[in-house]
């Protein structure tokens, strides 16, 4: 080098360093941009770049000794990758060496993001509200990997929270495929069921709405972990359907039927009490008949049954009303009509079931023969449906028990409570004790404002208009319908 290359140096005891620009901020995955400049001696018009990482040597390249603009791409090495896109700040250092073996140094300061991977997420399942109570659903969503880098899931968890308050956590088996950029990644847990006791007399709980939280660790192919949480929760809301909630309805209308017939029993004698143990027992209340009720259909699970060789029998339900009830007899065969559409509908269920483990097992013939007796019970119990609308009509218009009859009555025993008697011919007659104490405390609450205007022949007119929409469904929702004419014959 001789003196006048010093002179057009500038600084002979030393050259200038390198400036480096500092560079934008950059995310994993994402090309990093170095600018460079360098006030070089004009004999030196080429050097080498080094860029490193600490001791780590990131990329090496000839540039115009001037300076340059460097683009660097992810390493195809891992570690050299991992160490460049590792989330936070680090010290990139430039080595220029010439030709004539002169080394200059410069650095600067490099800023990798963290990705806002939360603002990915978006809930998908279930993808309808209301769900249906008692039915499976999944819960879940995708997390679309906008960033430049493939995500894996390292822990997943979603957590329910009843309206009740109730945590319950819900672990999910993390999938074994990364989610490469501008894919999905699907977490979802399948098989969640609500099934609440929903009906309880008097104030059954129709709908709840359950919230799901997410909790979930993601990891980036260059090691960085990411926490998913606090996003906005997505509301499930379960419902007792329409069809299901008449069940419910039937059952309230029957034991308003069966506690005012309890209660006309000084009125009607020993016929009321008979009615009134029928119009519980429609109900589903006398256990010790075995009897399942409105209020037990309401609660009846739809499942696959793989006893379906064990058919159902449907020559039972064909009960019809005996004795001599008199003026009450549209009441008794209201009554018997509804207990028959009762036990129609639980054996319509019963054979549904068996239907459909015949189906997943593959056992054609007996899908057929589980069809036949679905379709020719079905067929009894809809020719029923005309005549309770008679009867319902009949009983609208009947006076039994009217308020004004038993209003002073039942003021009385309002004011006095039930006599003795009274409740010893309730013993006697063998009235169950649940009916009993409704009864009784149907007088003692409210007295005469607890009544029917029109008497109990409304409350069974109501019951008997709700047995007959059951019936209408049954019909309409018919699940094994077929061309086939009914016959018992298998």
């Amino acid at each position: 080098m001789s003196a006048v290359d010093l002179l057009d140096w500038g600084q002979p005891s030393f050259p200038h360093d390198v400036v480096v620009k500092e560079p934008t901020p950059i995310f994993p995955g994402e090309r990093l941009v170095i600018e460079w400049t360098w006030r070089n001696p004009r004999w030196v018009t080429d050097v080498t770049v080094d860029v490193r990482i600490g001791d780590q040597l990131l990329i090496r390249e000839k540039a115009p000794a001037p300076g340059s603009t460097l683009l660097i791409d992810p390493p195809a090495d891992r570690g050299m990758a991992q160490l460049l896109y590792r989330i936070g700040a680090k010290v990139v250092t430039l080595t220029l060496l010439t030709d004539q073996g002169i080394s200059v140094y410069g650095n600067c300061e490099l800023l990798v993001k963290s990705p806002s991977i939360g603002d990915w997420w978006s809930w998908k399942w279930p993808n309808r509200d209301p769900v249906p109570w008692k039915a499976k659903y999944s819960i879940g969503g995708e997390l679309m990997n906008a960033g430049l880098s493939s995500l894996r899931c390292l822990q997943a968890t979603f957590r329910e929270i009843s309206p009740e308050g109730d945590d319950r956590p819900l672990s999910i088996t993390p999938p074994d495929l990364e989610a490469p950029p501008n894919h999905p990644l699907r977490l979802e847990k399948e098989s969640i069921c609500q099934d609440w006791i929903w009906f309880k007399a008097w104030s059954p709980i129709y709908r709840k709405t359950f919230t799901y939280t997410l909790d979930l660790e993601i990891a980036d192919e260059y090691g960085n972990r990411y926490l998913v949480r606090d996003r906005p929760p997505w509301l499930v809301n379960i419902q007792v359907s329409a069809d299901k909630r008449k069940y419910g309805y039937l059952d309230v209308f029957l034991r308003g039927a069966a506690g005012g017939l309890t209660l006309g029993f000084s009125f009607l004698g020993q016929k009321a009490i008979k009615l009134a143990k029928q119009a519980w027992g429609a109900a589903g209340h006398n256990q010790a008949t075995g009897a399942l009720g409105a209020g037990k259909m309401a609660e009846d699970p739809p499942e696959p049954d793989y006893q379906f060789t064990d058919r159902v029998p449907i020559d039972d339900y064909e009960s019809t009303p005996t004795g001599d009830w008199g003026d009450l007899a549209p009441i008794a065969e209201a009554l018997t009509l509804i207990d028959r559409v009762i036990s129609s509908a639980e054996a319509l269920a019963r054979i549904e079931n068996k239907w459909l483990g015949a189906r997943e097992q593959g056992e054609i013939e007996w899908v057929r023969i589980q069809r036949i007796d679905y379709l020719s019970l079905l067929a009894r119990v809809s020719t029923s449906s005309d005549r309770i609308l008679d009867l319902a009509a009949t009983l609208s218009r009947m006076s039994v028990l009217p308020r004004d009859q038993v209003g002073p009555q039942l003021d009385q025993w309002h004011e006095e409570g039930v006599p003795a008697d009274i409740v010893s011919s309730w013993f006697k007659y063998e009235v169950p004790l649940e009916l009993s104490q409704l009864a009784a405390s149907w007088a003692a609450l409210r007295g005469a404002r607890s009544w029917p205007e029109g008497g109990i022949g409304v409350l069974i007119s109501n019951a008997a208009l709700m047995a007959r929409s059951i019936v209408n469904d049954l019909v309409r929702a018919n699940p094994v319908s077929s061309t086939d004419e009914p016959s018992r014959s298998a």
